[in-house]
């Protein structure tokens, strides 16, 4: 079964929907609207590739961590486990934990019933916020301790070093 071709046909379905109508969803005041918007695009998606792979939509269920920003807004969408943090001031810090069922290892798809009740919207400002961190469950566990709820000093390291690479990337395009 061809998971990559679903992985990056899910991830390119809500980045080109979290790009193209970022400002109509940042400034819409009623999150069941933005949450139902991006979630009929992966539905519809994910009914195109199951006809193509011949195969049932459940077949093709994902948990589903975005951000996405501007200059001065940010929206985050979560739906299931694994865990979004926001670096600010030196400092990982959770913005939303993993929403999983009576169980550690049971949680909620894009094809549950009730992916739109459970899917979790937030916007906010920009201001003090350095990096954000998308983490699928097994990412989570390594860098996340949940009976101290703090994370892994390495986590703000590798945002540190990942952010001087691409200023270094920009620097570099930019002499061109």
């Amino acid at each position: 079964f061809p998971y990559t071709t679903l992985f990056r046909s899910a991830v390119k379905t809500v980045c080109e929907k979290l790009c193209s109508e970022f400002n109509l969803m940042i400034n819409n005041p009623d999150a069941s609207v933005v949450k139902r918007n991006i979630l009929d695009a992966i539905i519809l998606q994910l009914n195109v590739l199951a006809q193509k792979l011949k195969c049932e939509i459940s077949d093709l269920s994902s948990t589903l961590l975005a951000a996405a920003s501007d200059d001065k807004s940010l929206m985050i969408v979560h739906l299931g486990d694994g865990i979004i943090a926001c670096s600010s001031r030196g400092e990982m810090k959770a913005v939303s934990l993993p929403d999983n069922g009576e169980y550690k290892n049971e949680t909620f798809f894009t094809t549950s019933h009730d992916a739109l009740s459970r899917m979790r919207l937030l916007k906010g400002s920009t201001s003090g916020i350095s990096g954000i961190a998308l983490m699928s469950d097994g990412t989570e566990d390594s860098f996340f301790d949940r009976n101290k709820n703090k994370f892994s000093d390495l986590l703000e390291e590798i945002k540190q070093k990942t952010v001087m690479r691409s200023e270094e990337h920009t620097s570099e395009l930019q002499s061109r």
